[in-house]
């Protein structure tokens, strides 16, 4: 996908940039009414590996100082529900414990709050980068007891206790508790919030030790007939599961929706899109999600409103997404435009819970014509956002 690329502008004129991949921009059609975008895509090149190191390091001053005389040291990062570039922040934390003179051999991660699954193999490399992962034990927190109330051993026994999280909205230092709704509350030495930008490419543009997590307006999505979001770019936002958090961070933040709702979900899936991996992997969740969808497993709405199950997990929230949305639409260039994906049509077929509420789109002129179909020429449409949370 190349930054900017679009379908033929219509008569009006109006185009949005899709924070996925490099850059998707799309013209609106005439007749739809687009909400006010609350946080546009910044255009422009996005900051140099360097420059965001640089912020980083700044943010990290007063470390060193205050990790001398320290002997264990436990990082408390986000996990799968809380994505950020850790790649980046972890090794400039690493380079001032060291400097410190604390040894490698007691400097460990846990991913918070825990509950997406365990940090295993390709996926601990590509969140948390190869060389960190390589040279110090990670591993997601294992709290035990009533509610999860007596903390990790790792965590207990650390005398140096820094966190590390993104600072969107419903993220922040405070978002890493594993269990944020009982009187067990993380006590942290040290803490800093990634702030990213929205940018046709994601890049830091803030980090900061000890600042509140970032509000946010009250979402219109409820308001819309249609809503669309994507994940912002960021390239450690390419698998599939990752391309799934924003329909996640939706069910979550809007607490109601109109009748015969729509929810677009605009992804890269540039990590294995096309291929029989990507393709088996998107099937195994439908196939979760008709499970869970036959049961009626997650479809009661609890007393907040919302449908959103209580931890990430993303067959989950397909499901959840269902008994939310009418339609659930899944836009990604080159999407079904394969063999592989005229397979995932197939066994949509024979899904009696998703067949006909669940569609794969590859262009934009497929997104307005379906659109179309399911909401005639004139309908209200939200992006909730275009760039990241």
């Amino acid at each position: 996908m190349t930054p900017n690329s679009s379908v033929p502008s219509d008569s009006t004129g109006r185009s949005i940039l899709l924070a996925i991949g490099s850059g998707l921009r799309i013209a609106v059609p005439a007749g739809v009414d687009l909400l006010p975008v609350e946080r546009p895509v910044q255009e422009g090149p996005a900051l140099s590996l360097t420059e965001q190191q640089n912020i980083v390091q700044t943010a990290l001053a007063p470390l060193k100082e205050l990790a001398r005389g320290h002997r264990r040291v436990v990082i408390l990062a986000g996990d799968l529900s809380l994505p950020a570039p850790y790649e980046i922040a972890l090794p400039l934390i690493e380079g001032e414990l060291i400097g410190a003179g604390i040894r490698a051999t007691r400097i460990v991660m846990l991913a918070c709050p825990g509950h997406a699954g365990p940090i295993l193999g390709r996926a601990a490399v590509h969140r948390y980068g190869e060389h960190f992962v390589g040279d110090h034990e990670c591993r997601a927190w294992a709290g035990s007891g009533v509610d999860n109330k007596e903390p990790d051993p790792l965590y207990a026994a650390a005398d140096l206790r820094i966190g590390l999280a993104p600072a969107f909205a419903g993220g922040g230092l405070e978002a890493l508790s594993p269990n944020p709704h009982n009187e067990h509350k993380l006590k942290l030495d040290f803490g800093i919030e990634l702030g990213l930008g929205q940018k046709a490419l994601i890049d830091i543009v803030s980090a900061h030790a000890r600042i509140p997590g970032v509000s946010r307006d009250e979402p219109q999505a409820g308001s819309a007939n249609v809503v669309l979001t994507s994940g912002g770019g960021a390239e450690w936002e390419a698998t599939l599961e990752e391309a799934l958090l924003p329909l996640y961070q939706t069910l979550k933040e809007a607490p109601s929706s109109s009748p015969d709702q729509t929810f677009v979900l605009a992804l890269t899936g540039n990590e294995g899109l096309g291929s029989a991996r990507f393709t088996l992997d998107l099937w195994a969740l439908l196939q979760q999600a008709e499970e869970i969808l036959a049961s009626g497993g997650s479809l009661s709405s609890p007393e907040d409103g919302t449908v959103a199950p209580p931890f990430f997990e993303p067959a989950g929230v397909l499901a959840a997404a269902l008994g939310r949305f009418n339609h659930l639409i899944l836009f990604s260039a080159g999407l079904a435009e394969h063999h592989e994906g005229d397979d995932l049509t197939e066994h949509l077929a024979n899904c009696p819970h998703l067949s006909g509420r669940v569609h794969f789109c590859a262009s934009a002129t497929v997104l307005w014509s379906l659109l179309n179909r399911f909401h005639g020429g004139n309908y209200k449409l939200a992006i909730q956002p275009l760039g990241w949370r």
